[in-house]
């Protein structure tokens, strides 16, 4: 969480540990300052790297290890934003836990009529178009809210969403088919966001017997 969230997500996380008797790791994550200098190089890097600044940017080597040795334990990884698909992509080795991306929004759709005009645009959008792209084909499985962004997903991509959930929609009793031995989910987002932590609270009380 970022740090001006970190006392409210660490009450939040604190009443899902009592109300449900399990442990949640969260990471404290400093405010970033950036100088002019070091603002330009991040662009420099993420057009190598073909990812967008504000998602590269906030890339930790921390949480990456974390993902790296999760993956290969876990049965499945849910990345709850889209911030989260660069640990996937770049993780190192082959083998990993089958992911599944819930997305919120569809990011290299367009917002607004004539958006992508000017050049600056045309090149934040194709830089975001090629992020969004190769994370994805590391899902096995993608979720979204809309209509509107299915349609954007197989236009852009080419991929058929597995379901269409809107945000915030209330939930009823679990339909679990049958489980393996192992039930082990790793699940991968920001903790600083109310929704993602009821939703976390709803699948382990409701959803993952």
């Amino acid at each position: 969480p970022r740090e001006h969230d970190v006392p409210r997500t660490k009450a939040i996380v604190a009443a899902v540990e009592a109300d449900l008797g399990i442990a949640v790791e969260v990471f404290d994550e400093p405010r970033r300052t950036r100088s002019r200098v070091a603002a330009w190089l991040l662009w420099v890097r993420s057009f190598v790297v073909r990812i967008p600044p504000w998602v590269y940017g906030d890339l930790d080597r921390n949480l990456m290890s974390r993902y790296e040795a999760l993956a290969r334990e876990v049965d499945a990884v849910v990345l709850l934003q889209d911030f989260t698909g660069i640990y996937p992509l770049l993780a190192a080795g082959s083998a990993s836990a089958p992911v599944v991306a819930d997305k919120h929004v569809v990011l290299a759709r367009p917002r607004r009529e004539g958006e992508g005009a000017r050049l600056g645009a045309r090149m934040v959008r194709r830089l975001t178009t090629s992020y969004e792209h190769r994370y994805l084909a590391k899902a096995e499985r993608i979720v979204v809210t809309t209509d509107e962004d299915a349609r954007w997903l197989i236009e852009l991509y080419g991929r058929q969403p597995d379901a269409i959930i809107a945000t915030g929609v209330p939930v009823g009793p679990a339909r679990v088919g049958r489980l393996g031995e192992r039930r082990r989910v790793g699940w991968l987002s920001a903790l600083d966001v109310v929704d993602n932590l009821h939703g976390l609270d709803w699948f382990l009380r409701d959803g993952w017997p």
